[in-house]
């Protein structure tokens, strides 16, 4: 429109000549403002568009605000309290999106949030954003870690996993094998890791090893419950044997994590 414009001026100043000169210097104005073939209007001209999820004059933390928001929902979704190794879990994931050390403040701020949008909300923010398929992979391995350490049923885990999967519109067999190639590698580490005290205690009470006191002591009183002596009234010696063992074994997994 321009060049037309600036093309007419000039015909009406020095006639053809000017036209020719007033239509080139139009065109030239226009280019600032010339859109690509999506409709994307390009100002820079290097075909750098400008995506609608990104929000300018933001830092790259806060824009990412919605995938921070998920993964820690997620980490609170079977444990609702912060431990040092869920921290630092969640800011290793982010860490690389921080410039200078006002974003990493930033970063743990977000973390530590205590009014925080729910999962659904996070969730709809996240697509908000326009993801690629690389990111939502990101966040899906991200998330399947925190439901695997912090949930105690493998059934409820693979199916809180796939749900998320699908809710942030991953393709349902993508998801189920990247779920069943987690599991045997799981699998294969625990076998190869051996178990310091503190974690095989934590396995005979069926709790986090971050676990509280008062949750420690809940699954202590549960699980002894069935191996009392007063419950166990004419079994045989042997059998009884067996159950002191096992009363012993609970007993000694409270004592650890309580570290009496």
């Amino acid at each position: 429109m321009l060049r037309w414009i600036f093309g007419v001026i000039g015909f009406f100043i020095a006639g053809p000549i000017g036209f020719f000169i007033g239509f080139c210097i139009g065109y030239l104005a226009a280019l600032p403002f010339k859109e690509d073939e999506s409709g994307t209007v390009d100002p820079y001209l290097n075909n750098n568009k400008v995506e609608p999820s990104i929000k300018l004059g933001k830092s790259l933390i806060e824009q990412i605000y919605p995938c921070i928001d998920i993964v820690c929902n997620y980490a609170l979704l079977h444990e609702p309290t912060w431990n040092p190794d869920k921290v630092n879990f969640v800011k290793n994931i982010f860490i690389e999106a921080c410039d200078n050390d006002n974003e990493i403040v930033l970063l743990r701020e977000r973390i530590k949030l205590s009014s925080r949008p729910t999962i659904p909300q996070s969730i709809r923010d996240f697509l908000a954003l326009q993801p690629n398929e690389s990111r939502k992979a990101e966040i899906y391995i991200n998330v399947m870690i925190l439901i695997f350490n912090t949930s105690r049923n493998t059934e409820v885990f693979k199916i809180e996993v796939l749900q998320f999967g699908s809710n942030i519109g991953l393709e349902r067999n993508y998801c189920i094998e990247e779920l069943e190639n987690f599991l045997e590698h799981a699998s294969e580490q625990e076998k190869e890791t051996p178990l310091n005290e503190r974690d095989l205690a934590a396995k005979v009470l069926g709790v986090s090893v971050h676990a509280s006191n008062d949750e420690i002591k809940k699954a202590h009183r549960i699980k002894i419950r069935d191996f009392h002596s007063d419950r166990n009234v004419g079994v045989t010696d042997a059998v009884r044997e067996i159950l002191e063992q096992k009363a012993a074994e609970i007993n000694h997994a409270r004592d650890v994590l309580l570290k009496l």
